[in-house]
């Protein structure tokens, strides 16, 4: 089975699917992971920073290099008000963007990003060019699953890209949609501290919840993915409320769009989730 996650930013993998990507690898699927943004709030230097941070993370649950990948847009910060894939999601189709590091886009060491990778050149950020990079990078890879932020997420980046992937030409054709949440609604509460379990976060209703996917984690995947979350120093600093460990618990929760029967069945037999009806 071919799965591609698609990340807003670097950790957001981690925090989301640390577990499920070593139960995918140890099953001989073809992992993929698509960075959108670059990272670059804080400037060049830790987007850099942020790339080898997640490499390294990704590496040490067993996803090789060659299986992560750049869209390589910009990263203004998490407010609807600020954020860049927010913003992207409303304007016009050719509206030039900038981010705090670039007009363009780049891969943060260097490498080819998609647009390079479809044209020979990088793109100016608009609209226009991240649907159609995104479009073409899952004709190329033709995923079973695709794995997004969710549009209740707070932060106008997560709930911005699967939005922007939703208008997509090729979306309606992925056989299978899951999402994750990271913002839940207040950082310093949730996820919980002080539970194994995952409860419900303020954006969900009761509804959304019951629904719920949950993926159990193994004692050693779950170390594992602690352990991974360690690789990310530039977000661990001034992390005084352990967000970010908060994510390591003995389930991973995601939410299927087109939630039929047939999918839930794919998705239980592949993974082996809990039913939460």
């Amino acid at each position: 089975m071919k799965i591609l996650l698609i990340a807003p930013h670097q950790d957001d993998e981690i925090l989301a699917a640390g577990g499920l990507i070593q139960k995918s690898i140890k099953q001989g699927d073809d992992f993929l992971i698509l960075f959108a943004t670059n990272g670059d709030y804080h400037g060049l230097d830790i987007a850099r920073k942020r790339y080898y941070e997640s490499e390294h993370a990704l590496t040490s649950l067993g996803l090789a290099k060659k299986s992560i990948f750049y869209l390589g847009y910009g990263d203004t910060g998490m407010k609807y008000s600020h954020s860049f894939l927010k913003r992207m999601s409303f304007e016009k189709n050719d509206t030039l963007l900038s981010s705090l590091v670039s007009s363009t886009t780049y891969h943060p060491a260097g490498m080819k990003t998609v647009h390079v990778m479809r044209t020979g050149v990088e793109t100016s950020l608009t609209r226009r060019a991240f649907l159609s990079d995104l479009n073409w990078f899952i004709v190329q890879h033709s995923p079973d699953i695709i794995i997004v932020s969710d549009s209740s997420d707070m932060h106008g980046d997560h709930a911005a890209l699967i939005e922007l992937l939703q208008n997509t030409d090729v979306f309606n054709q992925v056989p299978i949609c899951l999402t994750y949440i990271i913002h839940g609604g207040n950082d310093s509460l949730w996820p919980p501290r002080d539970s194994q379990k995952f409860t419900c976060p303020p954006v969900c209703d009761s509804k959304m919840w019951n629904k719920r996917i949950t993926i159990p984690l193994t004692n050693q995947e779950q170390h594992y993915k602690y352990k991974a979350i360690f690789s990310f120093a530039t977000q661990l600093e001034g992390d005084f409320d352990n967000f970010l460990v908060s994510f390591s618990k003995q389930e991973e929760i995601f939410f299927l769009l087109r939630d039929t029967r047939i999918n839930r069945q794919k998705i239980y037999s592949h993974f082996e989730y809990k039913e939460n009806l």
